[in-house]
């Protein structure tokens, strides 16, 4: 078993919040804690305040492209943290991705894709810090 990975989990829909927390801790088989946020401002001041993994937002979070003010923190003070952006849209531009720095998840996936690339991204981000170190 590997080790516990912390989610910062956010979402503005708190029905849809609820069950994503829901299937994160089933589907991660008792190796994913979910620290579940409904808000920009609680999820800023969580991302400032806990430590944690993986982030996992809405794009849309309290409006359209609503994520920005977070992602601009996350890269500003937790730039080795992996950011999942759960988007109803197709796909995240290239130019999105890649400025992002960011993993796209979209909603109508199963749960078990969103677990998967938890991770992924996890694992990726462990081996860039022991390359860092």
């Amino acid at each position: 078993m590997c080790n516990m990975i912390t989610v910062l989990l956010v979402d503005d829909e708190e029905d849809y919040l609820a069950v994503q927390t829901e299937a994160l801790r089933v589907f991660g088989e008792g190796e994913i804690d979910v620290i579940p946020v409904n808000n920009l401002a609680e999820a800023l001041r969580t991302a400032r305040n806990r430590t944690f993994d993986v982030l996992v937002t809405d794009k849309n979070l309290d409006g359209p492209r609503g994520f920005l003010p977070l992602l601009n923190f996350m890269k500003a003070e937790k730039p080795m943290t992996p950011v999942i952006i759960n988007s109803g849209e197709p796909n995240l531009s290239v130019r999105e991705e890649f400025e992002c720095a960011a993993f796209n998840y979209k909603p109508d996936e199963l749960p078990q894709e969103l677990v998967r690339k938890i991770r992924r991204v996890h694992e990726t981000s462990g081996l860039m810090r022991r390359d860092s170190d």
